[in-house]
């Protein structure tokens, strides 16, 4: 006789996901451990922008990301050819998704991307005069930003 084991998931699912656990004889209870609240006033961001020479968009979180989309979807325009960082693979991937090609350090964590663009911006002059905006979620960690 087995007995189904219970399992507390902290985050959303795929269906794929659900379906293996029900395979495998989990049942599952999903309760999400945080709540994402993004902003309906993007006025500053689209300000600064704007007063922008040379904007440089630096992606820390998918949370990030997925802001850039919300504010993206308002209509705000960006310059084009506007260079992409991303911390990671798995941000890279989602920037991917929503249209976006990033650059990804070697180095896949906040010092590393920080080091990365800190180099391409002394080997390139185009780059001189840029500004860096750096997307990602309020848990922020502050090596990125120490850095540069």
């Amino acid at each position: 006789m087995t007995h189904s084991k219970n399992i507390l998931v902290t985050r959303e699912l795929t269906d794929h996901q659900i379906a293996l656990a029900g395979k495998l004889d989990l049942s599952l209870t999903i309760e999400p451990a945080i709540e994402i609240e993004y902003r309906d006033d993007w006025y500053a961001l689209d300000t600064i922008l704007k007063a922008l020479e040379k904007p440089v968009f630096a992606f820390t979180s998918r949370h990030g990301v997925e802001a850039f989309f919300r504010l993206r979807s308002t209509g705000t325009q960006f310059p084009e050819n506007t260079p992409v960082y991303a911390v990671g693979n798995k941000t890279a991937e989602a920037l991917q998704q929503i249209g976006m090609e990033a650059i990804v350090a070697e180095q896949q964590d906040g010092t590393g991307l920080a080091k990365k663009i800190t180099d391409d911006f002394l080997a390139n002059e185009s780059l001189k005069k840029a500004t860096v905006l750096h997307f990602c979620g309020d848990k922020r960690r502050d090596e990125f930003r120490q850095f540069l």
